[in-house]
């Protein structure tokens, strides 16, 4: 089994990095607002993966903030793009 757990976070460590290149190439701020959810959406993954693997519920607060913190981020640049194509 913990040959799985090396793969699984191997998976989850080439998401990010590959998000990360994504964010630093671009070449849109809508390019890049979808790399950071994918590293928002992986850090919960993680988080969410560690609480099922050692059988516990205590980083739940930590996984609510960081999707709120990801959903307002979202928000607030949709409606910042928005607001930039009216005019």
């Amino acid at each position: 089994m913990n040959v799985y757990y090396w793969i699984i976070g191997a998976i989850l460590v080439i998401s990010v990095v590959l998000a990360i290149i994504r964010i630093i190439r671009g070449p849109s701020i809508i390019d890049r607002v979808v790399a950071s959810d994918v590293i928002l959406a992986t850090i919960l993954i993680g988080l969410v993966f560690e609480m099922v693997v050692n059988k516990h519920t205590s980083t739940m607060p930590i996984v609510l903030v960081v999707s709120m913190f990801g959903i307002t981020g979202t928000v607030a640049v949709a409606r910042f793009m928005s607001r930039k194509d009216e005019s």
